[in-house]
């Protein structure tokens, strides 16, 4: 996944939308805010 999306970055960058182009990564999972303790 992190090379899929590094792929997708790069090649914003290299686009002319990169200055006016905001990336939201979203998920429907709740480990990342602690809802498991994991935090």
């Amino acid at each position: 996944m992190d090379d899929q999306v590094g792929k997708v970055l790069d090649a914003l960058n290299d686009s002319k939308f990169a200055e006016n182009t905001m990336v939201v990564f979203t998920a429907d999972r709740g480990w990342n805010f602690g809802e498991k303790d994991y935090l």
